[in-house]
């Protein structure tokens, strides 16, 4: 399709600004350095499957073996390369036993006048969650995630940014709908002081489902900023408005955004927001909006501890009349013992209400340990 071809454009163009000083960064004198790392996570969970009555707890073992190649460290082109196999094992419920990979790639560039950045993703997944339950197993699914983004300085005081995504996630569950999505952002930024920056911000995206779902073209049209507003103050925000239309002539408007900041507090303890307004579709292919918010801090301790927390609300109305509202809040303490070592400790609580009375709550313990040589 025509929106397609623009998409897979702006792949190749936005790849094509970062990839060209590639080599350069690769060279060992910059930085590159190849690593070893492991993590074994033990886990308690009250909730495996989500149920609303008869939950099933377990332990979890999961043996987390990878490789690391970071590269360009102290290049204008920097890089990592990470590739880890979770093994999982279950005390009661072995039938969820699992071996899954985890490869991401992530090139950024900068320089005075343009910057590229390139990430690509393959994730194995066997979780429940929001819109994702099976009251007797874990849901498999493998996601698939390409994405280059290119900066480009017209004047002085303004810049052009075009990039190109393409994501793809493919159910192991019978009746699924396996989704194709492909996105084609474009922003332009104005100076408005030094750090400064208003945008004007357009993005179109189309999802293409594996069954006869007719497929969503999205089109969203926003303007906003980005930059270090005041000294403890920065991030970035887009206001205004998507539009869904279906293979078949039904439009639907949906007034919305995102928007991402950090708050410094101190040397040592960091706030960071954010919140977004959009599109998306379940697992069966059903038109969704999904409201959510979070907020997150972090603070630093002595002799190598830090402890983190955030809190997550994600509100999900189904085309179907179905509605969701879920909470989840994490605690962490990490301990840092060298570079090579470090532990951690983390709790999670989630609570889940729907008008359909499936309502579930569910408590996760985890203690982990992870090696890098």
């Amino acid at each position: 399709m025509q929106s397609n071809r623009l998409i897979v454009c702006g792949l190749f163009l936005t790849a094509g600004i970062g990839s060209l000083p590639l080599k350069a960064a690769l060279t060992p004198d910059e930085g590159s350095g190849l690593f070893v790392t492991g993590t074994v996570q033990e886990q308690y969970n009250d909730n495996l499957f989500l149920r609303t009555n008869n939950a099933v707890s377990d332990y979890v073992t999961t043996l987390t073996p990878g490789l690391e190649f970071d590269f360009g460290n102290t290049a204008q082109t920097q890089g990592t390369i990470i590739y880890q196999e979770a093994f999982s094992l279950y005390d009661k419920e072995t039938a969820q036993n699992s071996s899954l990979a985890n490869l991401t790639a992530n090139v950024n560039y900068n320089n005075d006048r343009t910057k590229g950045s390139i990430n690509a993703s393959y994730v194995e997944l066997a979780s429940n969650g929001v819109g994702l339950r099976n009251s007797n197993e874990l849901i498999r699914r493998d996601l698939t995630d390409v994405g280059a983004k290119g900066e480009l300085a017209l004047t002085e005081k303004t810049s052009l940014g075009v990039g190109g995504d393409f994501s793809r996630t493919f159910y192991k569950v019978p009746g699924s709908a396996n989704t194709a999505v492909y996105a084609l952002p474009v922003d332009v930024y104005s100076k408005m002081a030094p750090d400064v920056d208003a945008s004007l911000d357009l993005r179109f995206r189309e999802t293409d489902f594996s069954t006869n779902i007719p497929n969503y073209q999205d089109i969203f049209i926003g303007v906003g900023s980005r930059g270090q507003f005041t000294e403890k103050f920065s991030g970035q925000f887009s206001i205004g408005a998507s539009r869904r239309h279906w293979n078949g002539g039904e439009n639907q408007w949906l007034p919305g955004g995102s928007a991402n900041f950090t708050y410094i507090v101190s040397p040592k303890t960091t706030i960071q927001l954010g919140a977004s307004d959009d599109f998306n579709s379940s697992i069966i292919g059903s038109s969704q909006k999904i409201l959510s918010g979070w907020v997150g801090a972090t603070t630093n301790f002595e002799y190598g501890f830090s402890a983190n927390a955030r809190f997550t609300y994600e509100n999900v109305n189904y085309r179907t009349g179905g509605r969701e509202n879920d909470w989840q809040g994490t605690l962490g303490v990490h301990y840092q013992v060298n570079k090579h070592v470090s532990f951690q400790v983390a709790y999670s609580y989630e609570k889940d209400n729907t008008n359909s009375g499936s309502d579930y709550t569910q408590n996760i313990v985890s203690v982990s340990g992870t090696l890098k040589f």
